[in-house]
């Protein structure tokens, strides 16, 4: 998620293969698998690409597929790595490709098209529930993924989603599909500061594509090994992989970015934070990835204070650093210059034309919608937080706004957008 132009691997050109797809799921304390068992997961990219990664033991295999820009194959990846044991304070296991291959699609592989043995790469794993991988150094690539489900169920319902891709302008907001994909309405939001960085931003509604409703009808039908193909507008192909705890992921075409979405049902509450341990991963867009150890204290007047922060890229333990989980429905923000928006304040356009106003009001309504508050914040950027619940175990997925002057297309922006997002799961 660094960057959308760049290889996993360092050193490559002209491959667009960054995976972030989405990682919701149930308890590794009562339903995890047992690790030398092979289990697959689905992953999706911030331009578009879909993989499926199996893992047992010490092995490690996927088979990635390099979306275009309309949604066809480009080319299909095979990968083969091997891992070492679970690292004792991040959980992180360290893994090194052993062989890796490229077949044609729409386009003929390059001869550096797949990545070299020798690559290394930290994994995550709740074991039979999630993967996230991510790439040693700045400029490679994170993949999350949920466990693959292939009964094709249906999935209707309503779902929470924050968007993955780096300087997207629509960063969080609420999902509607029927029970297989065919008809969906959804509505997007992201914040604008008007040119100020340090301005206290507004909510935006930035639903875009068929219409400003946010209703879309999507052609196609069936469901093969779990994974629904549709066609969107015409043109553009999707892809959506679901799981039976109520969490999916939706893949889009290259340079368009992924979803990660979990059922409002499944929504976290804030008591959900307090007193626990995080593990994870954050990776801006202009930075190197690190590693993260996140503590928290107690409930307590409306907010959950976090105790300490442990990163990989800093040699000193942050204490007390001023900062605190709070719901997003909120209106009194510590932070300042600039402080949040406030939820309550809802875009007159979501109100008047989109169909699920009805049932969400106020943006500050959708579930399992939190953000970061504090004084401990070192610049402009803020930090909003979608978090579910299952079989107690807490999962979030947070996406760093800051003021850029381009978009992900290049294009001149000059306002807020997703500069960088982490996800942390509940250590058990």
């Amino acid at each position: 998620m660094i960057r959308r132009t760049v290889a996993l691997w360092g050193g490559v050109s002209g491959v667009s293969v960054a995976l972030i797809g989405a990682a919701l799921f149930s308890s590794c304390a009562e339903d995890s698998a047992d690790e030398s068992e092979s289990r697959t997961y689905a992953t999706s990219g911030t331009t578009g690409d879909y993989a499926d990664w199996t893992i047992a033991g010490d092995t490690l295999s996927a088979e990635w597929k390099v979306i275009n820009s309309t949604g066809g194959v480009d080319r299909t990846l095979s990968i083969q790595a091997t891992c070492g044991t679970a690292e004792a304070t991040y959980g992180y296991r360290e893994c090194t490709i052993d062989s890796a291959s490229c077949a044609d699609g729409a386009s003929v592989c390059s001869s550096d098209a797949a990545p070299p043995a020798g690559f290394g790469f930290y994994v995550f794993e709740v074991p039979g529930v999630a993967l996230m991988v991510k790439g040693k150094g700045q400029d490679q690539q994170l993949h999350v993924g949920l466990l693959k489900d292939t009964s094709c169920d249906s999935v209707a319902g309503d779902y929470t989603f924050i968007n993955t891709g780096v300087l997207r302008r629509d960063i969080f907001g609420i999902y509607r599909t029927d029970a297989d994909v065919n008809s969906v309405v959804h509505a997007d939001f992201g914040f604008s500061n008007s040119g100020t960085a340090s301005a206290t931003p507004s909510l935006t509604y930035t639903t875009g594509g068929g219409s400003s409703s946010g209703a879309e009808t999507m052609t196609g039908s069936g469901c093969v090994d779990g994974v629904r193909e549709r066609v969107l507008s015409g043109s553009t192909t999707v892809r959506m992989a679901a799981t039976p705890s109520g969490a999916f992921i939706l893949d889009l075409p290259s340079g368009m970015g992924g979803m990660v979405a979990f059922k409002t049902s499944l929504a976290a509450q804030l008591a959900d934070f307090a007193n626990k341990t995080f593990v994870g991963i954050q990776f801006p867009d202009n930075a190197t990835e690190s590693l993260m150890v996140v503590t928290t204290g107690a409930n307590s007047g409306g907010e959950v204070p976090v105790s300490s922060i442990s990163m990989s890229s800093q040699s000193v333990v942050q204490t007390n650093p001023g900062l605190s989980f709070k719901v997003a429905s909120g209106s009194s923000w510590s932070a300042s210059s600039p402080a949040f928006a406030n939820f309550g304040n809802t875009p007159s356009a979501y109100t008047s034309l989109n169909a699920l106003a009805s049932t969400y009001s106020t943006v500050g309504s959708i579930p399992g919608l939190f953000v970061v508050d504090g004084t401990g914040y070192g610049d402009s950027g803020r930090v909003v937080i979608i978090a579910m619940k299952s079989n107690d175990q807490v999962v979030l997925f947070g996406s760093v706004f800051n003021h850029r002057s381009t978009d992900s297309q290049g294009n001149s922006l000059n306002d807020l957008a997703n500069t960088g997002a982490f996800m942390l799961f509940e250590k058990q």
